[in-house]
């Protein structure tokens, strides 16, 4: 097979020059990911900025090609929607290279169908915004190709993570069965590896846990009050820390407080419950170890104790009193409004 040392699109737009498409420029970083072994020489090609567009002559497109490749020429396979074709120039290329079906690259390949289809209206989807860095730069293909690019290596590399991960998943995760609840226990480090373990596991919380000692808890289901959660991790890192409490009662459920030394981030509208992150570094680990973690999550989803008869709330003399759970106020407010009506009586 020649070299390749052209590759072409056919062109769009008025003038004569290159204005590639969203599916032509994904198209090209398939071809520059995985074509090499089917045709040598374009990845440089395509790296080198060498890429050119034809106007179509009146002529059989497919011979064209074979005919342009044996010259040493990648024509990139042409499309069209006017009679029903499912299909866009990634999706071709990717037929062509055989990774249509690849998971690595299925979500990208999806993606850029459906846009190319359907259009969209988000001025923030990739697809739009890579439109917006060509227009700004016509005449420099090799500077937005570059921009995309940088973007897909990045959500490849992510993907590829996933799916290691998802793989791995049996020896970095414990499954820990509370009632009816599921919660994972994971040793990781890669931000992908909570989407990993949902995806395996469908757990209803997830306890992720760096090899820093930081941790982040992930609420996944309606089966636990995540709420009860915080109360329950900020009431015995207070304990641990002071050996009393500072923050009790509802100030346990704002974002920060002192109490913990700072330690836990209550995310409230995604229902998460952070010790540091990627973007946080520099937070304290917390005090708790695993097992501790464990038991305040029992804690906070069983909340009553075992001898509470759900009548009466014996206030201080019950160690669970000081986390406030929904179950104890539960009983607490049911105590008051029976005693308030025997009053009456």
């Amino acid at each position: 097979m020649k070299i390749i040392q052209k590759v072409v699109v056919l062109e769009h737009g008025q003038g004569g020059k290159v204005r590639l498409h969203y599916d032509e420029a994904v198209a090209l970083w398939l071809l520059a990911n995985t074509g090499e072994p089917f045709y040598p020489g374009i990845v440089q090609t395509i790296l080198g900025g060498r890429v050119y567009s034809w106007k179509a002559p009146k002529r059989d497109i497919a011979k064209w090609r074979q005919e342009l490749k044996e010259r040493g020429v990648y024509l990139l396979p042409p499309h069209s929607h006017e009679k029903g074709e499912i299909d866009c120039a990634a999706t071709l290329v990717a037929k062509e290279l055989g990774i249509y079906d690849d998971p690595l690259f299925k979500g990208v390949i999806d993606h850029v169908l459906k846009v190319d289809i359907e259009g969209t209206k988000d001025p923030f989807d990739i697809s739009r915004c890579f439109e917006t860095v060509v227009a700004q730069n016509l005449h420099d293909p090799l500077k937005y190709l570059s921009w995309l690019f940088h973007y897909l290596d990045a959500k490849y590399a992510q993907q590829f993570e996933f799916f290691r991960l998802q793989t791995e998943a049996d020896k970095v995760t414990k499954i820990v069965k509370i009632g009816k609840a599921q919660v994972a226990i994971v040793q990781s480090d890669h931000e992908v590896a909570k989407s990993a373990v949902m995806n395996k596991y469908k757990p209803d919380l997830v306890v992720l846990i760096n090899s820093s000692g930081n941790v982040q808890i992930f609420s996944l289901s309606y089966r636990i009050k995540f709420p009860d959660v915080v109360r329950a991790v900020r009431v015995d890192e207070q304990f641990k820390l002071h050996g009393y409490l500072i923050n009790y009662g509802d100030d346990l459920l704002k974002s920060q407080i002192y109490g913990d030394g700072g330690r836990w981030f209550y995310h409230i509208e995604a229902k998460n419950l952070y010790n540091g992150s990627l973007t946080r570094p520099d937070v304290s680990p917390t005090l708790l170890t695993q097992e501790e973690l464990i038991t305040a999550i029992k804690k906070a989803i069983y909340q009553l104790r075992s001898n509470c008869d759900g009548e009466i709330c014996t206030k201080r003399d019950c160690p669970h009193y000081v986390y406030g759970f929904t179950k104890c106020r539960a009983v607490r407010k049911k105590m008051y409004e029976k005693l308030q009506k025997n009053s009456k009586q």
